[in-house]
């Protein structure tokens, strides 16, 4: 009976953590052109949020990038996929216990 406790406490912690990754995402992504991802977490205290959000504006950027590079023909469908499933990966492995439940 503990153990359910302790890990119902430690999902309610991810889950926070997670929440509020997006909150300071979301709080920073009409900033995101014409600044370097970096400059926009400086305000974050907590250093593991702080490198946490800064993974997560970096990869947006990645992506934003590549659609570009798509939309001006510059990369084929295949090599934009190939690109952004890897993307995905690394995604994946730096946040493994997000990528259970995610699918794109």
């Amino acid at each position: 009976m503990q153990d359910r406790s302790f890990q119902e406490a430690m999902q309610d912690l991810q889950d926070q953590f997670a929440g509020d990754i997006q909150e300071h995402v979301r709080h920073r992504l009409s900033a995101l052109t014409g600044h370097t991802a970096a400059s926009l977490v400086t305000d974050i205290e907590n250093t593991h949020m702080q490198s946490a959000v800064l993974d997560v504006l970096r990869l947006l950027k990645i992506v934003a990038f590549l659609d570009t590079l798509g939309s001006m023909d510059l990369l084929n469908e295949a090599e934009l996929q190939e690109l952004k499933a890897y993307i995905h990966h690394l995604h994946a492995q730096a946040f493994p216990q997000n990528a259970e439940g995610e699918q794109k």
